[in-house]
């Protein structure tokens, strides 16, 4: 079985948003594509990674496959649930950055990925402040306690 090129693995997500448009309809807001075909780093064996954003029901679902032997993925979600994730600070997030933030956009109409790419900037200057603050005081507090109870 021979690998595939980058060009393979974009003509596959525009062939998902062909399907994800004729299933979702207008609900359908946004597809892009994140993971190492997105950042340019993809490989002969690469899988194409894609995530819709759709308005209303029917989202959280992953549906997957495989099109002229290439797997592919894709996640479908709310731009609520992006919006919620970019904002809070935790161990996963810099993989949802890159999910949500600086996927390659496939299909964006409305310019959510825009939209998303500028709370994820406010959202990193803000949280990231939070989260070293908190995490400095507690440390500190922690440490100072013991070196008067020692």
């Amino acid at each position: 079985m021979r690998g595939h090129t980058t060009a393979d693995r974009w003509l596959v997500g525009q062939e998902a948003v062909r399907l994800l448009r004729r299933r979702y309809r207008r609900r359908l807001l946004a597809v892009g594509m994140y993971g190492s075909t997105a950042r340019g780093e993809d490989e002969p064996y690469s899988d194409v990674e894609l995530t819709a954003f759709v308005r209303g029901r029917g989202a959280d679902r992953r549906h997957e496959g495989i099109v002229r032997g290439l797997k592919w993925t894709v996640d479908v979600t709310t731009p609520d649930v992006a919006r919620r994730d970019l904002t809070r600070l935790d161990i996963g997030w810099p993989l949802v950055a890159g999910i949500y933030a600086a996927a390659g956009r496939l299909y964006d109409p409305s310019g959510l990925y825009g939209r998303l790419a500028a709370l994820y900037r406010r959202s990193a200057r803000r949280s990231f402040r939070r989260a070293v603050r908190a995490e400095f005081v507690d440390h500190f507090s922690e440490r100072f306690g013991k070196f008067f109870n020692a």
